[in-house]
C-alpha cells in the first residue's frame, strides 16, 4: 500500500519537529539547512523547537553547541561530507535529521543489516 504523500515541505518539518522534541528549548542548539530546498522543513523544526534557524554557519569554533542539520532527502554523499564539515567546527553533537519515509528507512536498515559483520559464537 502506498504510503500518503505529505503536503509540502512544511509539513514535513512539523513531522520531523516532532520526532525532535526532546530538543525543545535547549540554549545549545542550532538547526542548520543542508540545501536551500530544505530551508522549509528545517524552518518548521527550529519553529516548533522554539530556537532560531540558521542561515549559515561561520568558520567558528562551535564548543558546547548541538546541531541539528536538516535535509528533505537523503543525497548519496551530500550529507556525509556537511557532516565532516561540521564535525571541524567541534560541536558537542550532531543530529542529522531528515525527512523520509518510512519506507525508504526501511530500505536503508534493510542495506545496513546486510552489510553488517555477522558475530560469532566465540566473542
Amino acid at each position: 500500500m502506498p504510503e500518503p504523500a505529505l503536503r509540502d515541505r512544511h509539513e514535513a518539518g512539523r513531522l520531523l519537529a516532532a520526532l525532535l522534541s526532546r530538543y525543545q528549548d535547549r540554549p545549545d542548539l542550532i538547526v542548520l539547512s543542508l540545501t536551500r530546498g530544505a530551508i522549509p522543513v528545517a524552518y518548521e523544526v527550529a519553529i516548533s523547537l522554539g530556537v532560531p534557524l540558521a542561515e549559515h554557519l561561520e568558520a567558528q569554533p562551535l564548543g558546547d553547541r548541538t546541531v541539528i542539520l536538516v535535509d528533505d532527502g537523503l543525497a548519496a554523499d551530500t550529507v556525509p561530507a556537511a557532516v565532516e564539515a561540521l564535525r571541524r567546527l567541534g560541536p558537542s553533537r550532531i543530529v542529522v535529521a531528515v525527512a523520509a519515509s518510512a519506507s525508504f528507512c526501511a530500505r536503508c536498515r534493510r542495506r545496513r543489516n546486510r552489510n553488517r559483520p555477522q558475530r560469532s559464537d566465540r566473542e
